[in-house]
Formats: C-alpha cells, structure tokens, sequence
C-alpha cells in the first residue's frame, strides 16, 4: 500500500504530538504534578507504538540485541531458575523496558531521516516546561556569585534565600538541574548551527541560571564531559583526534575501575575516599550499602533482580538512602554479569555512534553515560533522560543505517 503525502504529513503530526507528550510526561512525572506527567508519557507512548510498530523495519535495530539480552533476557533466564525473589517486580520491569525500548524503536523509525526535527522537538518541549514550572513557582536567585560560591563550598543548604537550593516544582532539586542542564546542551546545538542567535543565547543563559539555582554539581560535571569529548571530535588533526580519543577511553576505564575500587575495597576512614565521597554527594557510601545488601542476600553473581528504585528503597533500605548511581544500581539488581552486559551495551553503542562520526550524538551519549554515575537513568524505563538521549541516539544509528542502504543500492 502506497501512502500519499496527506498520510505522510498526518502521521508526521501524529508522531510529532506523541513525542511532545512524552517529553513534556517525562518532565513532569519528576514533579508535583507527577501523575498527570505519567499519564501524559503513557498516552504519548502508547501512541507511538500504536501508530508506528506495524511500519518498524526491524533490521535497522539489530544493534538493540545486547540491551534487550541484558536487560530482559538475562533476568527471565535467572528468574526462571528461581533466584529471584521477587518474580512479580522482575515481571513487571521487563514489560515496562519493553514499553520503553517499543517506543524508541517507534520515534527512532518516524524521525531516522529528520533527527534535528526530533531535537526541536524535545528542546521546545523542556523550554515550555519549564517555563511553565518557572512562572509557576518561582523563586529563582540571580545573586549568581553567592551561589556559585556557596555550591563551590558545598554549603548549599542554608536556610539564606540567596542560595538555598531551589526546586521549582521538582520533588528533588537535581531533577530541576538535570532537564536544565540537557536544555543547555540543546541551546549549544542550535547556537553551533546558528540558528536563532539571540533567542538561544537567552535560553542558554536561563538554564545556566536554573543549573546553579538547583545547587547541584552533577550537571556542572557532566558538561565538563560533553565539552571535551565534543572538542577532542573537532580537532582538525587526526592525529590529536585520536590521540584525544585515546585519552578519554583510558580516563572513562579509570574512573570507573576507581568506582568500583571505592565501593568495594577502601578505607572508608580515608580522607580520599571521603573527599571524593562528598563530591560525589555520599553516593559512593550509598553504593557500598549497596553492596553490602547484596552481599547479605547471597546475590552478588546474579544480583537481587530488577526492580524500581522506589521498591528497593522501601522494601531493602528501609527509607534511609536511595540508590542513585546506575553502577550502584545494576550491580545491586544485575550482579557482576549484568554488569558486565550493561558495560558492553555502552561499549557497543560508543562503537556505533563513533563509526557514523555524529559529534553532537556522541558526545551527549557520552554526556548520559557520565550523567549515570550519578543518577540512576542508563536504560531505566522511567527516566526523562534516558527517554530523550536514548530516542536521539537511536536515530542517529538508525539514521545511518537508511543511508549506508540508500549508498548500496545506488
């Protein structure tokens, strides 16, 4: 069956609104609009696999195949063997990973030939938002000195409203500086395209102002990241290109085998260790008790299961403390082995992106993996920022998987 252009441009619109409610429901579900920000996302997403499954060229997405192994292969195959204990929580996070990944498979499908297309939408989208939730509550600061210092001494939670940490509706403070700070990066997008000059420098500045309001450091850091790796793919030397490329790769496996090393084997009376614990806001300490919680239970191979964070928290922690960090997370719920598949589905997905060369995607990818040390949102079904880099990673794969096609059959 041949569509027509009319077809074409009413499931254009179609998906172009689902994708605004995803946005907008990721956003707001972090909120104290929470419920209305879950049912928008919901909607949005059901429309998308609605409208598009049917149409999805499933060939162009073999490059999934570790992540759904790892995240929901491998937890049906330990389930079955009864370690697990809690089947119905292993159950439901593999339905709503499948729910997720369904629905990026389906925007990556409609937007694969208009990836800027699908940035405009989710920085229009997080514009309205949060300009909403600005005009709503606010409360923004512009004494920008005092707040800086006051994060740079981490004396953010002070009772002086010139730099108290503000949420903006949000119901944790990080969460406003996280949807800020991807705001930033998309201002960057269209200011390195130059397209609407002044209107993005204004909102560039804006969410600068929302970062450093938030008081939280983890945007700040995560930036870092996005910068060098975003230079180091535009030196005009291959050589220092890859001599660049180099050093990140080997910085990224130090860093986190001195994750790994702090959570399971220092000295926690060590004044390293708790410097780097505080700039890390304790969630090293955090992923030790993590540790520690698996280690009880007897699961450190294959880890406890995969559940939500709010289960975990209520269910194993008692209320006392989160576990944030992805690494802390996987290693909790996946053990070592999952572990090991959630490194290789980074490593492969680094590998598809560097091989089709797309500065901008590479280095919000590896702006999201930083970002997951963290926060728990790498390849978390609920996550607004998994939802958002994710969908632009895979069309950026899928992307040039529809123009390596188009060259051969030319």
């Amino acid at each position: 069956m041949i569509e027509g252009s009319g077809d074409r441009r009413h499931l254009k619109l179609i998906a172009d609104i689902c994708v605004a409610l995803i946005s907008i429901g990721s956003i707001l579900s972090y909120t104290s609009h929470s419920k209305v920000g879950q049912l928008l996302r919901l909607v949005g997403q059901f429309g998308i696999i609605s409208f598009y499954i049917w149409r999805v060229n499933f060939n162009k997405y073999r490059f999934i195949y570790p992540i759904v192994f790892t995240f929901v292969m491998y937890p049906l195959l330990v389930a079955s063997l009864g370690i697990y204990n809690n089947l119905n929580q292993t159950l439901a996070y593999v339905f709503f990973f499948l729910w997720f990944i369904c629905s990026l498979i389906c925007i990556s499908e409609n937007y694969s030939d208009d990836l800027s297309g699908l940035i405009k939408i989710f920085y229009n989208t997080i514009v309205a938002t949060l300009g909403f939730l600005f005009i709503f509550y606010r409360g923004i600061s512009l004494n920008i000195t005092e707040i800086i210092q006051s994060i740079i001494s981490n004396n953010r939670y002070g009772g002086y409203i010139s730099t108290a940490r503000v949420s903006m509706g949000f119901q944790n403070v990080n969460q406003l500086g996280l949807f800020a700070v991807v705001l930033t990066v998309f201002s960057i997008y269209y200011l390195v395209k130059r397209k609407n000059i002044i209107y993005n420098i204004f909102i560039l500045c804006i969410s600068v102002i929302l970062i450093l309001n938030s008081g939280s450091r983890t945007p700040i850091l995560t930036l870092v990241v996005f910068f060098i790796i975003y230079f180091v793919y535009h030196l005009k030397s291959v050589f220092l290109q890859i001599l660049g490329k180099t050093i990140i790769i080997i910085s990224c496996i130090l860093i986190y085998f001195l994750f790994i090393y702090l959570i399971y084997f220092s000295n926690t009376d060590s004044s390293f260790f708790q410097l780097i614990d505080g700039l890390f806001s304790f969630r090293i300490s955090f992923s030790q008790e993590a540790v520690a919680l698996t280690s009880k239970l007897g699961n450190q191979i294959v880890g406890i299961g995969p559940m939500s964070s709010s289960f975990i928290q209520n269910m194993y922690t008692g209320g006392n403390y989160a576990i944030d960090s992805s690494v802390a997370y996987y290693i909790l719920t996946l053990g070592w082995v999952g572990s090991f598949g959630l490194n290789w589905c980074i490593l492969f997905l680094m590998f598809k992106l560097n091989k089709n060369t797309d500065s901008f995607v590479i280095s919000i990818f590896g702006f999201f993996v930083a970002y997951a040390f963290f926060e728990n949102v790498l390849f978390t079904p609920n996550s607004g920022l998994g939802i958002i880099i994710l969908s632009i990673v895979f069309t950026s794969i899928s992307q040039k998987s529809n123009n390596i096609k188009e060259y051969m059959c030319t």
